[in-house]
């Protein structure tokens, strides 16, 4: 109990100076605080905002099926049908939303059995059932990601703290966004800081390592849950309950983090199952996140590791895969049928997709979507379009992802391989500016940006050639060779049809369909090279970063 009582102290001392620290800093520094603001997206309001934005069309509003589960979808000659899946009472099961207030209404939808459109658009990712009959029974994953993370409340150390399993350990360079870290004496970042991604240890691998591989971690503030709570206490490692009142502190203090790794399926054997790798992530999160103080007892002088105890609010963990064979091709007698975002395989082996990959596309799926429907190119070859068939700028990225993974069959060639590589890389990006660096991180590699970025890698760590022809192998890197030129490739196709995009758009010589098939190529050039991203001169001077 003593214990207990001289940690809350110590949390209300640590909340006190925040909030001093902070006002201060609030009334002597205005104007940078306006113009350095970083903002969220909550993904409650977006969800509401986008169903509010669906049903309330002033043309042809939409209507939502909530717990509507699907059977099956059957295509036919003039449409698909989705086919309700009964449950045990042969009621079916849940119940339906669709945001309207008449409870007569939602009885209707409620019972709805059948669902008949021209269109059926696939955007239940990468697990889909149709996606899975698609790719055929015997598909195999080429990249998996084991990811475990959690919501959690601190006190987070504002500075000073070590890094790494016992609190003495590497560190990553941070900042408000830091971009990737190696091994380095830094301390860790402020709670308000964020990490986009950060390898702080070297490969874990040898014997007696029950999680072998190389880790990475993620994290950055999020509004918390402000009501119960959870905490990890430090005596025995499990969940305990412990209640937390709500109030803009407790979001304040809440952070999101991840830890994830890249791996394959090649040797099941040596690879850790997801519930060991959630206890990797319980032994290592403290040491990440500067929980762990290396003290020296003052009778002996040994050094110990003191924990602190962190409240947990949610945790996340699973298993994202992606396949080299992407974009997905249908089968093609699959009329009507049109997969978007994960479920279409639009994912980088190193993101693996999720609402950021989908939001870079959806301005041209919704172009190319309309057009199809006012034209009737809806067979399996015309909608095939949409979507591409090659994507060089996706495929380049498995060398980087194979080069970036540990594997216990093919170690790289020393611990700490990997953060070194992932430090130069970045080191070269942020010396080439945002011109170079945003792109990358929002997963669209360029011909430009990926060229420079390796001549000034190469020029500034020649001696880590050898090591990356050793770790990823001739093969891999003849493969990538290959997607490298293919992006040359297409970034010269992009920039000289571009002039052209509007004369097709308004020329009477080609029908709708030469027309709706000739922009979709245009657009796989333009997407394939990451032309679709470009750079604005703001109005004050600086830039920004506009998405097409």
């Amino acid at each position: 109990m003593g214990e207990r009582r001289e940690r809350e102290r110590e949390r209300e001392i640590f909340n006190k100076k925040k909030r001093n620290s902070l006002d201060k800093k609030k009334t002597t520094t205005k104007t940078k605080t306006k113009t350095n603001k970083k903002q969220g997206v909550s993904p409650d309001k977006l969800i509401n905002g986008a169903r509010r934005v669906l049903e309330s069309s002033p043309k042809n509003p939409g209507r939502v099926f909530e717990r509507w589960p699907l059977a099956k979808v059957e295509i036919c000659s003039d449409g698909v049908v989705l086919v309700r899946r009964e449950s045990a009472s042969g009621s079916g099961s849940g119940r339906s939303g669709g945001g309207s207030g008449d409870p007569q209404q939602n009885q209707k939808i409620q019972e709805t059995t059948t669902i008949t459109a021209r269109l059926f658009i696939d955007c239940m990712g990468s697990g889909s059932p149709a996606v899975r009959q698609a790719r055929g029974p015997g598909a195999i994953p080429d990249g998996v990601c084991m990811v475990a993370g959690t919501c959690a409340r601190g006190p987070w150390p504002e500075q000073g703290g070590g890094r790494g399993e016992g609190g003495e350990g590497s560190s990553s360079s941070s900042g408000s966004s830091s971009s990737s870290s190696s091994s380095s004496s830094l301390p860790p970042p402020p709670f308000f800081a964020a990490d986009v991604i950060a390898a702080i240890d070297g490969a874990a691998l040898g014997e007696g390592v029950t999680v072998p591989g190389q880790f990475f971690w993620e994290s950055f503030p999020a509004g918390g849950s402000g009501g119960e709570s959870k905490f990890v206490d430090d005596d025995d490692e499990k969940l305990k309950v412990s209640s937390s009142s709500s109030g803009s502190q407790n979001r304040f203090s809440t952070k999101t983090t991840y830890m994830f790794q890249y791996s394959d399926l090649a040797r099941p054997d040596l690879r850790p199952s997801l519930v060991e790798f959630v206890e990797e992530y319980w032994r290592r999160v403290r040491g990440y996140q500067g929980l762990n103080n290396g003290k020296k007892d003052d009778n002996t002088g040994d050094l110990f590791v003191e924990s602190r105890p962190f409240f947990v609010e949610r945790v996340l963990f699973g298993v994202f895969y992606t396949f080299r064979d992407s974009p997905l091709r249908p089968p093609r007698s699959w009329d009507r049928y049109l997969p978007a975002g994960d479920a279409a395989g639009l994912q980088s082996p190193l993101s693996f997709g999720g609402l950021g990959s989908l939001t870079r596309h959806v301005a041209r799926i919704k172009r190319a979507v309309a057009e199809a429907l006012a034209c009737e190119a809806l067979s399996a070859s015309d909608l095939a379009l949409i979507n591409s068939c090659y994507s060089p700028n996706l495929s380049g990225a498995w060398m980087l992802q194979r080069a970036m993974a540990a594997r216990p069959e093919r170690p790289p060639p020393y611990p700490d391989f990997v953060p070194d590589l992932l430090s130069a890389n970045f080191a070269a990006m942020e010396k080439l500016g945002d011109r170079t660096l945003r792109p990358f991180l929002r997963d669209v590699v360029r011909f430009d940006g990926l060229t420079s970025t390796l001549a000034k890698q190469v020029a500034a760590r020649p001696d880590l050639i050898p090591s990356i022809v050793a770790h990823v192998g001739i093969g891999a890197l003849l493969d990538w060779t290959k997607h490298y030129l293919a992006l040359a490739a297409f970034t010269v196709l992009a920039s000289v049809a571009r002039p052209f995009g509007p004369a097709i758009s308004s020329s009477g010589f080609l029908s709708a369909k030469s027309r709706f098939r000739a922009r979709r190529v245009l657009e796989a050039w333009e997407y394939g090279s990451g032309l679709d991203w470009v750079y604005d001169e703001d109005k004050y001077g600086g830039e920004k970063e506009r998405a097409k």
